[in-house]
């Protein structure tokens, strides 16, 4: 645990960063996926700000102890329970909006954070979109992605983003396959993500893909579609554009099977293709102490997981991070959170066909 003193210097220092630095979250979450889904309605007491039921009064964020254990992880050698994740994941998005996401930011120096949105497999059409456009819409510094729904055929695919790239401005795709149930070592789901490639390379639209377990996901059979031994199956040289292993793959994922097994896998991918990067969203420090020995740092990317962890403390603990590892932590969040997200996401030469 980091006591509020150490916690307020990081964040002095990251703001410092940020005043000569652009820097840019590319891993968070508009809304609550697993339970709710844009179930909010507008509040009355502060504008931006959209409240879950039964309301509760939002209050900004500000400086407090951060501890430095992992988010969806295992809790001492012992899984927590499936009832009290969903519990706490619906508690960290009782309040959703540009305002929620704009005064974590601030407290940071955190400038853009791209939004992903993750939808069940049961959804249809664009509905989420169009919620989510008249929620964020006009926030520049909080960009869309988009996740194709079930619904959609591979072959409609291409004609679907080119539309939301029309309709909605989207900036990358998301693809979450433990959520949306296809498996990236089934010939479906290898088929499906190559159609998904495909697009993005027409379109120059990046795509981030969830890389681990999703323990909330058990009782749908579907956990364990995305663990990283998975990625293999598929051609990711389809595309040039970047491609985002989220969580450096280890999302869910017991500590003492990262390093042995998720680490090489990772660095096996990132080592075939030059294209491919790794973010470092929903880690504990144990695994980003891991990730920044053994991965070199053009390859990662910040990103905090917003809002299933707060993305100040993310920040935080990327920062402690570097300096337990005797690494200067303004030029490593400079550098993860700047410079790789400037020079693959948000370059100028991504604009859209």
């Amino acid at each position: 645990m980091l006591d509020v003193v150490h916690v307020e210097r990081y964040l002095s220092a990251a703001r410092e960063v940020g005043r000569s630095c652009r820097l840019f979250d590319v891993h968070a979450h508009p809304f609550e996926f697993f339970c709710d889904e844009l179930l909010y309605e507008a509040d009355a007491n502060r504008s931006g700000v959209f409240g879950a039921s039964p309301k509760q009064l939002y209050t900004p964020p500000v400086a407090a102890p951060v501890g430095l254990n992992p988010v969806g992880e295992m809790a001492q050698g012992r899984r927590v329970s499936l009832a009290w994740s969903k519990k706490m994941a619906q508690q960290a998005y009782r309040h959703i909006g540009p305002s929620v996401f704009l005064d974590q930011m601030k407290l940071c120096g955190i400038d853009t954070v791209l939004l992903h949105p993750v939808v069940s497999p049961e959804a249809v059409g664009d509905g989420h979109m169009r919620k989510l456009a008249a929620m964020y819409g006009t926030c520049e510094r909080l960009p869309l992605s988009y996740c194709i729904p079930n619904d959609i055929k591979d072959e409609d695919i291409k004609a679907t983003l080119t539309r939301m790239v029309a309709e909605y401005g989207i900036k990358a795709v998301k693809l979450h396959p433990n959520r949306t149930g296809f498996s990236l070592a089934s010939r479906e789901g290898t088929a499906r993500v190559e159609c998904i490639l495909d697009a993005c390379e027409c379109l120059k639209l990046p795509l981030l893909v969830h890389g681990g377990r999703s323990a909330m996901l058990e009782e749908t059979g579907t956990a364990e579609n995305a663990m990283i031994e998975k990625w293999e199956c598929v051609d990711w040289g389809i595309t040039r554009q970047p491609v985002i292993i989220a969580h450096s793959g280890a999302y869910d994922c017991p500590l003492q099977d990262f390093e042995p097994n998720v680490l090489p896998s990772l660095q096996r991918l990132l080592a075939r293709h030059p294209h491919i990067m790794a973010d470092i969203s929903g880690l504990g420090f144990d695994y980003m102490q891991a990730v920044f020995r053994q991965v070199d740092g053009d390859r990662l990317l910040f990103g905090s997981d917003a809002l299933y962890a707060s993305i100040w403390k993310q920040v935080v603990v990327v920062m402690h991070a570097f300096s337990v590892l005797g690494q200067d932590a303004q030029r490593g969040l400079a550098r993860i959170a700047g410079t790789n997200a400037a020079r693959v996401l948000f370059c100028q030469e991504r604009s859209q066909p």
